[in-house]
């Protein structure tokens, strides 16, 4: 596993500061900018390129090919933090008529 981050000091306060082991590693990659955290209602700059990625695509997705969601169809990988999932604007989820189906395991659960 592997986390970005915007500063050495904040990768090996994260790390415990474990330096030694040369688990902190300089890489150059992509940061979001003030205006992708404000679109993308972020709270803190996303560092690395498959977090701005992640950001950027919806965003992309919907303002300029005029999509109504993005999907991943990553692996389903818990130790990596990995798995299928994806993203509707909020306002294309009324465009979308959801429906439980019957080969859903949880179709008998009350929520």
């Amino acid at each position: 596993m592997h986390q970005t981050f915007l500063s050495r000091e904040a990768a090996l306060s994260e790390a415990d500061g474990d330096e030694e082991d040369n688990c902190v590693t300089l890489v150059q990659g992509h940061v979001s900018t003030k205006a992708l955290d404000v679109v993308a209602l972020q709270d803190r700059p996303s560092a690395g390129t498959a977090e701005v990625l992640d950001l950027l695509l919806p965003i992309y997705a919907d303002e300029v090919l005029r999509l109504d969601g993005v999907w991943w169809n990553e692996r389903l990988d818990p130790s990596w933090y990995s798995a299928p999932r994806g993203v509707i604007p909020s306002h294309s989820v009324g465009t979308w008529k959801i429906t439980r189906c019957a080969c859903d395991p949880d179709a008998d659960a009350d929520y």
